[in-house]
């Protein structure tokens, strides 16, 4: 007995141990560029010779590589026409210390002693923090071969082009805050409809579109809330959140709101709703007014308030309506409520948002994305309309066979001076 206690107790610490290890699944570098001469200028830093993100003075910046292997790490500046690279062998759990020299303007691999209490120097600007792409690793490994009947098949993940290369934005912009939601999975929350009622491609529209805000908007990962399948009551707790938190930066936060998911007008009073997941299309009582949302976005004051929707208000959908089966085809009363609000929709009247199923995304949300990849978020609202209503309008046609016109809407206080506002 004592000897079966004894393995036991052997047993129990060999796999305690095991799964503690397996918690340290990254390896971490951590740069920085102390710029202390004269000239200030912001090198490019690339892994494997895709750029990662900009380095400039004074920056400290950690970033998490969950792959393994040898990475060339670039470091190159227009102006200077300089440029040079290290090899750094990644594993997990360890720490690698990378500086840019301020004399030489190169990058060199430093010790860890050292190389922590120059990254901890408190005269250097706050840390930014960065993850590698699990989907896109850093580290390319060849795709894995298995086996089956004796045939080698080599397993490949198709993506959609807007999921991989995302750029890396600038100087992060501490006081933008945003809330995402994609509500994809109504079947599950209401067992008297089909899955053909969930809303294709919702849960990953959110996520990629919470990526693009952290990497390209330059949005503080700490600002940036996302809810998959989200209830009424979250849906309505984070909204609350939010314009708290406007409320408490005394007029200087800037808020992003996204939506992806159903959608549905109100029969009598055409009143536009957003659906959570728990809400069923034939009782509104417990779904958010549309205007509600605008309401509590604006209700303190703010520089500007940018809201996205991929959703329709008509009773269409991306696949089977809420309402199909009543067969109700509305055109929702337009509300815009509150002050500094801008509004992106993907559709206009009585049409349908789609899908773009090559993509894995809804249309609007992939020429969205595609918009910001492009131009790297340096874009105004005028240029982002004009390119989502020409590429979405037509390739709606093409592809879905559907008229869809996404529309952008301003509070009666912004006019036109919305168009000249920056994406980031």
């Amino acid at each position: 007995m004592k000897k079966f206690l004894f393995l036991l107790v052997i047993f129990w610490f060999v796999q305690s141990n095991m799964a503690l290890a397996q918690t340290e699944e990254y390896g971490l570098v951590c740069f920085y560029y102390t710029n202390q001469i004269g000239h200030r200028p912001t090198f490019t830093i690339s892994f494997n010779d895709n750029e990662a993100f900009n380095l400039e003075m004074r920056a400290r910046v950690k970033y998490k590589i969950y792959s393994t292997g040898d990475i060339k790490i670039s470091c190159n500046n227009e102006k200077y026409r300089m440029g040079n690279n290290i090899t750094l062998n990644v594993q997990h759990g360890k720490t690698y210390y990378v500086k840019l020299d301020h004399v030489s303007l190169k990058l060199n691999s430093v010790e860890e002693e050292i190389g922590e209490k120059e990254f901890n120097n408190q005269r250097l600007a706050e840390i930014l923090k960065f993850t590698e792409d699990k989907q896109n690793p850093v580290i390319k490994k060849e795709n894995p071969v298995i086996s089956t009947n004796n045939t080698q098949i080599a397993k490949v993940e198709v993506k959609s082009d807007v999921d991989i290369n995302i750029p890396i934005g600038g100087t992060a912009k501490n006081n933008t805050y945003a809330l995402i939601i994609g509500n994809e999975d109504y079947s599950s929350n209401q067992t008297d409809i089909s899955t053909e009622v969930n809303v294709q491609f919702a849960e990953n529209d959110a996520k990629l579109f919470k990526e693009y805000c952290i990497k390209t908007l330059s949005i503080h990962e700490k600002n940036v809330t996302l809810l998959i399948n989200a209830t009424g009551s979250r849906m309505l707790q984070n909204l609350d959140l939010l314009s708290k938190i406007s409320k408490a930066n005394s007029g200087d936060a800037e808020l992003v709101f996204y939506y992806a998911g159903h959608g549905l007008p109100d029969e009598q009073t055409k009143e536009p709703y957003l659906i959570p997941v728990d809400v069923s299309g034939d009782d509104l009582k417990y779904a958010i007014k549309l205007a509600e949302v605008y309401k509590k976005l604006t209700e303190n004051p703010s520089v500007k308030v940018t809201v996205f929707i991929d959703a329709c208000f008509s009773g269409g959908a991306r696949n089977e309506s809420l309402l199909a089966l009543r067969g109700v085809k509305i055109k929702p009363k337009e509300v815009v409520v509150g002050s500094n609000l801008v509004v992106f929709t993907s559709s206009s009247g009585d049409e349908s948002s789609a899908s773009y199923k090559d993509k894995q995304h809804g249309m609007f949300t992939y020429y969205l994305l595609k918009k910001f990849q492009d131009s790297k978020g340096n874009c105004t609202y005028k240029e982002l309309e004009e390119y989502l209503k020409k590429e979405v309008s037509i390739n709606s046609l093409v592809i879905n066979k559907k008229q869809q016109t996404p529309q952008v809407i301003g509070s009666p206080d912004v006019d036109e001076k919305w168009k000249n506002w920056k994406i980031k």
